[in-house]
């Protein structure tokens, strides 16, 4: 009983701080100076950060 708790309680955390590998520097560069994209301003693009951004057309 205490594992299926465990796991229940870590299932959440198993998605968060996967990062977008992007392996053009210069891409890499204009995604993190757009705070639309990268929201926590931490260097990196995460899944989620990715997943989140909705481009204004």
């Amino acid at each position: 009983m205490k594992n299926k708790i465990l796991i229940y309680l870590l299932f959440p955390l198993i998605g968060l701080g996967q990062n977008v590998n992007i392996p053009d520097p210069n891409f890499k560069a204009y995604l993190l100076a757009e705070t639309n994209i990268n929201t926590n301003g931490d260097n990196e693009i995460q899944v989620t950060e990715a997943n989140n951004f909705k481009q204004i057309t």
